[in-house]
């Protein structure tokens, strides 16, 4: 395993354990505020999301996307796990704190990682699963929701989220100049050893 593939490793391992106190305390808290009618569905969307999780995993730490423009397949993850955080909400919508608050924790995982627009895209992707779920749950139980209270939730969330895209921009600025750095400092030591050994008047 490359020094690479160990740090891919490590960060995913750090968000794993993220999503998997998310699904513990979703779980708990579903059951804690109500009789828990679909439970099943719970669990069962749980499995899928480990499952896909684990593949995902094993994908990149076999080295299978050591070819892709981002080998670690940040947001491929981030997306994966933002459509379960969704459909978690579409199965127990009385933990909606919980769910807006969770999409705001795994967005840091792709600071190092995600360009600017790709904070843009899952902010608008995360909005947009959220819109859909909430425009089913209204559609189903129109008279439990209030539209105003849900576009200024939904305005909240969006503008919380493209904050995310404007704090990844600028630590993709800094990646840019220190890898710009890097490689000056690259070329100076060259410059350097070829100085050490080499004649200033015969060039020998």
């Amino acid at each position: 395993m490359t020094s690479l593939q160990r740090d891919i490793l490590r960060r995913h391992g750090l968000a794993s354990i993220c999503a998997l106190l998310f699904n513990l305390l979703f779980i708990l808290s579903y059951h804690w505020q109500s009789d828990a009618p679909h439970a099943d569905v719970l669990y069962g969307m749980s499995m899928v999301y480990w499952l896909v999780q684990l593949v995902l995993l094993y994908w990149v730490v076999d080295g299978r996307s050591r070819h892709y423009h981002d080998p670690s397949m940040t947001l491929i993850f981030l997306a994966w796990g933002i459509t379960f955080i969704s459909a978690s909400l579409a199965v127990a919508p009385e933990n909606r704190t919980l769910v807006l608050m969770t999409y705001l924790t795994i967005m840091p995982y792709g600071i190092f990682r995600l360009s600017w627009k790709g904070f843009v895209l899952l902010a608008l992707y995360t909005v947009l699963t959220y819109s859909l779920v909430m425009g089913v749950l209204h559609w189903q139980q129109p008279e439990a929701w209030s539209w105003a209270q849900e576009w200024l939730l939904g305005l909240t969330l969006l503008l919380s989220l493209l904050t995310y895209a404007v704090l990844g921009r600028e630590v993709a600025v800094l990646r840019a100049a220190y890898r710009c750095k890097n490689q000056e400092l690259r070329h100076a030591m060259q410059r350097i050893e070829e100085l050490a050994v080499t004649d200033e008047l015969t060039g020998l």
